[in-house]
C-alpha cells in the first residue's frame, strides 16, 4: 500500500510537471494494484486513492484530447464514489472533456443538473401563453 502512495506521488508530481502520457502510466497501474475485494470502513468497495486516481486519469486522457476515454474514467470515479461535482464542472484539466456532448448526460447521472431545463421552459411556457 506504501508503494501505491508513493507512485501516486510520482504521478501527480509528473502531471504537474506536464508529462502527461507518464503520469496516465503510472495512474494506470495504481487503478490496477486495487485489491480485490476491498472493503473500507464505511463499506466503501474500492480504496480512498482508488477515486481520485479514476480521476486523475480523467484528467490525463482530456489533457491528451482523448474525450472518450476520459469520459469513461470520469464516469468510473464518480461510480466509485467521487462526488465534488464543483470541481468537476470548473476542473481546467477537464476542460476538453466538458465540451463533449457526453459530459452533462454523464454528469447528470451522479449530480442534480444545475439547471433544469424542463422546468424553466414548462414555468416560461405557462406564463408566456396569452389568455385568449
Amino acid at each position: 500500500l506504501e508503494f501505491r502512495r508513493e507512485l501516486f506521488d510520482d504521478a501527480l508530481a509528473r502531471f504537474k510537471d506536464n508529462q502527461i502520457q507518464e503520469a496516465l502510466v503510472d495512474f494506470e497501474n495504481i487503478v490496477a494494484m486495487e485489491p480485490r475485494n476491498y472493503v473500507g470502513d464505511n463499506f466503501s468497495r474500492v480504496t480512498p486513492i482508488y477515486k481520485v486516481t479514476q480521476y486523475n486519469i480523467a484528467c490525463c486522457y482530456s489533457m491528451l484530447n482523448q474525450a472518450d476515454e476520459g469520459l469513461k474514467s470520469l464516469g468510473a470515479a464518480m461510480s466509485a464514489g467521487f462526488d465534488n461535482y464543483d470541481q468537476i464542472r470548473r476542473d481546467k484539466n477537464l476542460e476538453n472533456l466538458r465540451k463533449s456532448s457526453k459530459f452533462q448526460p454523464l454528469i447528470d447521472q451522479y449530480d442534480e443538473p444545475v439547471i433544469n431545463w424542463g422546468a424553466i421552459k414548462a414555468t416560461f411556457g405557462f406564463f408566456g401563453k396569452k389568455e385568449e
